[in-house]
């Protein structure tokens, strides 16, 4: 009775452990692939806003703020944007027509980063998260309807 018991639980065991791997395995192969924009919006989630309290803080989170929205640009409409310095993005946004309402806005957040980035000028909290609002809501606008 004592080995019936050992049997039914190492079937058991087997089971759930074969039934685990099958789960992962159809997982990892059927899970879609996240966008461009998801991509973007789950990287500007991760810039930890909460951290920044000194001046190199904030000069990381400008740098990585406009590395995530170049990546985004390069992705979403395939324009080479990522080795372009703040203000050629912005002489390229302008050639290509970007929408003015989201212009304008990335002019300014941009301008500013310049001085954050490479002039230590302080930066307020408030000023810092108004801009990456400000990104996010560009990349939800100008994000590709799926197609279903």
């Amino acid at each position: 009775e004592k080995k019936v018991v050992q049997v039914s639980l190492f079937s058991a065991a087997t089971i759930i452990i074969v039934g685990i791997v099958v789960l992962y395995v159809f997982y990892r192969r059927y899970r879609r692939p996240l966008t461009h924009w998801e991509v973007a919006l789950q990287a500007l989630e991760n810039l930890k806003l909460e951290k920044c309290v000194s001046k190199n803080d904030f000069k990381i989170f400008y740098f990585k703020l406009t590395e995530i929205f170049k990546k985004y640009l390069e992705k979403r409409y395939g324009w080479k944007v990522e080795n372009k310095t703040d203000e050629e993005l912005v002489i390229l946004l302008e050639k290509q027509n970007f929408k003015r309402e989201f212009l304008e806005p990335v002019q300014k957040i941009l301008a500013g980063a310049l001085w954050i980035k490479f002039a230590n000028q302080e930066v307020l909290k408030i000023q810092a998260e108004s801009d990456l609002k400000t990104i996010i809501n560009i990349i939800d606008q100008t994000k590709q309807v799926e197609k279903n």
